[in-house]
């Protein structure tokens, strides 16, 4: 995920436009970045969502410890999509 981070720079950021229907082909990088973070959060809900019922606590323990873990690596983006 660095090596990905490291080719965008933060003009990419802000100059392209996310809304038109080539967005793929104007800022993959950001396309990409974007991408990833749904993914993440999808995985986190659908992993707490379709544990049993009397397993769905451990679960969420888990998240935590995944989260502390993502923050003292300092890995903020993924950080934030494990707790989107």
């Amino acid at each position: 995920e660095q090596k990905q981070n490291r080719r965008r720079n933060s003009l990419t950021f802000f100059l392209s436009p996310f809304s038109k229907a080539n967005r793929h082909q104007i800022s993959p990088n950001v396309c990409a970045l974007t991408e990833r973070f749904n993914k993440t959060s999808y995985w986190v809900a659908t992993e707490i969502v379709l544990a049993p019922a009397n397993e769905a606590h451990k679960v969420i323990e888990r998240m935590i410890q995944i989260a502390i873990h993502l923050c003292e690596l300092r890995n903020f983006n993924t950080l934030i999509a494990t707790v989107a």
